[in-house]
């Protein structure tokens, strides 16, 4: 989740948002894939036999490394209201005399507090005594 948050800050920090909102079919290329992305996703959980709960355990054993990071990737990066959230935040603070070190920095804090705040909210939900009042609380 955290590099496809690192792409989308670099992008709108280097002013390239301004291309894609300049660029009518890029964005609506970069739209549709994502509600495309995001309507597979609702299909695969409305359209699958057995609970969330149930899965939980098969996918903690078959969900690879590589897998779970793409998944996160693409749930962030498929999302073009990452883009606009970029862009209303760092408008304000982006210059077309920012220089590279600038941008790289205003990148690498965004991915930072992405990749540090998902991973405090993966320890607490996987830890012993939270994950099995989480699992008996689910609603999928």
């Amino acid at each position: 989740h955290a590099l496809g948050i690192g792409i989308y800050a670099f992008l709108v920090a280097a002013g390239i948002a301004v291309v894609i909102t300049e660029t009518p079919w890029l964005f609506n290329i970069m739209t549709y894939a994502g509600a495309a992305y995001l309507a597979w996703l609702g299909y695969k959980a409305v359209t699958v036999k057995t609970s969330l709960v149930a899965r939980t355990t098969q996918v903690q054993q078959s969900l690879s490394l590589r897998q779970a990071a793409l998944n996160g990737f693409l749930i962030s990066f498929l999302n073009p209201k990452i883009a606009v959230f970029f862009l209303a935040l760092f408008s304000q603070f982006v210059t077309s005399e920012s220089t590279l070190t600038t941008q790289l920095l205003m990148a690498l804090l965004a991915t930072l507090c992405d990749g540090i705040w998902y991973c405090i909210i993966a320890s607490i939900a996987g830890h012993g005594k939270v994950l099995p009042a989480l699992r008996k609380r689910a609603v999928l």
